[in-house]
């Protein structure tokens, strides 16, 4: 299963997934070490990656199209009624290399690279209170944690 999470953060590096949608796989990867297969709900993908049920569709459709993912509907048998139920997940490696298309789906804004003397410069007492907040934070946490 490496082989799927590292395909994972080559589609992702190529453009070919978005940073939720990256989540989303990552996160339905795991499922893999259970005993009967792989059959989160949307619902369940959403709240563990933070995003809506709709960014777990549209990841979902997204991997597909990568061939990464297949999935088949599962029925449940309730009295006389056949219930749809969540979908059984099949996690695949494509034979293929990985293609950049550039896209990183809807909604995604590109911005140019500005050449290094355009970058704007950060102040060297703004830096000085960054680099000390984080090691305020970083101390709490140790404490917090007993290790210091």
């Amino acid at each position: 299963m490496s082989s799927w999470f590292s395909r994972i953060h080559r589609e992702y590096e190529a453009g070919n997934l978005t940073l939720h949608y990256r989540e989303v796989l990552l996160i339905l990867g795991r499922f893999h070490t259970c005993r009967f297969g792989i059959f989160p709900s949307h619902q369940t993908l959403a709240t563990r990656a933070r995003c809506s049920v709709r960014t777990v569709q549209r990841a979902l459709q997204a991997a597909r199209e990568l061939g990464l993912v297949d999935w088949a509907a599962r029925r449940v048998k309730a009295a006389w009624r056949s219930l749809r139920a969540s979908n059984r997940y099949v996690l695949t490696v494509p034979a293929g290399p990985v293609r950049t298309t550039g896209q990183q789906g809807r909604g995604v804004t590109y911005r140019e690279e500005k050449p290094a003397h355009e970058v704007a410069r950060v102040a060297p007492e703004a830096r000085k209170a960054a680099v000390e907040a984080l090691a305020a934070i970083a101390a709490r946490r140790m404490r917090a944690l007993g290790l210091g």
